[in-house]
């Protein structure tokens, strides 16, 4: 019989849902026992234990109830995640936390004999994160996953292997669009971009970013994490860390070929979004909306005329697809695509353009600076600085 494994979530907002749906999924749920979930807000850990409906899961399906009538969320849950460790032992832990605070849990996770880490993306706020996450989960020989599950998705696999197989010719200039910041939202179209690349190593970064403060919303507070600048802040902060408003970044691969990034206010419309072009063809990959009758996918071939629609690559549950992924590293000890150190190089890149526009410059990897660049740029940005609002 396959093992079972007993799972927690720690932190319990609207992404433990995205979690608990992959968790729950027909072809995971026989193999898990969810058994708690920790959250300092007790708003959040009385949503996470009752039974009914939940909202929409990431692909727009209802979280529902099991057939058996179960609740979704866990039978127990805890303030303190810490205490969660030392009473419920799990072997799989979801980390649905804000950024700043995943190194720490990652280290107490790995300290309390946790087998394998789902850890949402991005990995940290900056590379010292990073590398006291890896060195936790590589010293204890605990599996870490980063949330990157657009590598999952078929429209990115097939594009992917359609560059492979020379449908454009050689691969020229790789574009990502996306809204939002560089943390949040950027690690999923860098990760994106060098995956479309074939996970060819970056060679060097250059870009700069836009500092003025974000518009904020009332309803972008709780659902997004962002809250406006406090007083004597000229900056936006999201999930508890400072972001800029846009940012627009080149890259250069080792193979030669070349990539853009466009970010929140200097990006062109759409969420994830890509353009890939060839000496011979160009690949259009939607974003997560697609317009009304954009494909997902369409490639104009070497040697053709007209687009062609690549049909068959709807989205899929990426979520339920990085578990059983999981659950196939521990048992076979065979790589998790979303693996802790890929997550590293994605992470590098958002840090080396934060440091591109400190300089400003050319930044070549690898970056020697453990620390976010970004921390140096705000403190160059005081109160009395001459910024103008984005209205102006």
């Amino acid at each position: 019989m396959p093992a079972t494994y007993r799972v927690a979530i720690l932190g319990l907002g609207g992404i433990s849902r995205a979690h608990l749906h992959g968790y729950r999924a027909p072809e995971n749920a026989a193999r898990v026992e969810l058994v708690a979930g920790a959250d300092i807000s007790p708003e959040a850990r009385e949503r996470f234990t009752q039974a009914g409906e939940w909202p929409a899961g990431p692909e727009g399906r209802s979280l529902g109830t099991s057939p058996e009538g179960r609740t979704l969320g866990a039978p127990r849950t805890y303030a303190q995640y810490r205490e969660l460790l030392e009473r419920e032992r799990p072997d799989i832990v979801s980390i649905c936390t804000w950024p700043p605070l995943h190194p720490e849990m990652v280290e107490a996770a790995c300290a309390a004999g946790v087998k394998g880490i789902l850890c949402e993306k991005p990995m940290a706020v900056d590379l010292a994160g990073c590398d006291r996450m890896i060195e936790a989960a590589e010293r204890a020989g605990t599996v870490l996953v980063i949330g990157h599950q657009r590598r999952l998705q078929p429209k990115f696999t097939r594009a992917r292997e359609l560059i492979e197989d020379g449908a454009i010719g050689e691969p020229e200039l790789f574009c990502g669009i996306a809204a939002g910041d560089l943390l949040a939202d950027g690690t999923h179209t860098v990760d994106a971009l060098r995956f479309f690349a074939g996970d060819a190593p970056v060679e060097w970064v250059t870009g700069s970013v836009d500092l003025r403060p974000r518009e904020v919303r009332p309803e972008m507070v709780g659902r997004v994490g962002y809250q406006a600048p406090q007083p004597g802040e000229r900056y936006t902060t999201r999930y508890g860390h400072p972001v800029e408003s846009g940012a627009f970044a080149g890259l250069r691969f080792t193979t030669g070929l070349r990539a853009t990034l466009e970010l929140g206010a200097c990006a062109r419309p759409g969420y994830q979004r890509f353009h890939l072009y060839g000496t011979d063809g160009m690949i259009k990959v939607s974003g997560d909306r697609p317009a009304e009758n954009e494909p997902y996918l369409h490639v104009r071939r070497k040697g053709a005329a007209h687009w062609e629609t690549v049909e068959g690559v709807e989205a899929q549950n990426g979520f339920a697809r990085e578990v059983t992924l999981l659950f196939e590293s521990l048992e076979r000890g065979t790589p998790h695509p979303l693996n802790a150190r890929s997550a590293r190089a994605t992470h590098e890149v958002l840090m080396a353009v934060f440091e591109s526009a400190r300089r400003p410059g050319r930044v070549d990897l690898p970056l020697e600076a453990k620390s976010s660049p970004l921390a140096d740029l705000l403190a160059r940005t005081s109160v009395d600085s001459p910024l103008v609002s984005l209205e102006s």
